[in-house]
């Protein structure tokens, strides 16, 4: 499961949102996060 293309990846650096392995970290938090609150939002839902 790709959850970001490669362009998608290149794009996101050409456009200075990911400079370091800092800004890749937070922005993996920052998934992670979310997908956990989506998946007990939904468990919360049936």
């Amino acid at each position: 499961m790709e959850l970001l293309s490669k362009e998608q990846i290149r794009q996101l650096i050409r456009d200075g949102k990911l400079k370091d392995i800092h800004d890749v970290q937070s922005m993996l938090k920052d998934l992670f996060a979310s997908t956990v609150q989506e998946m007990l939002e939904a468990e919360l839902d049936t």
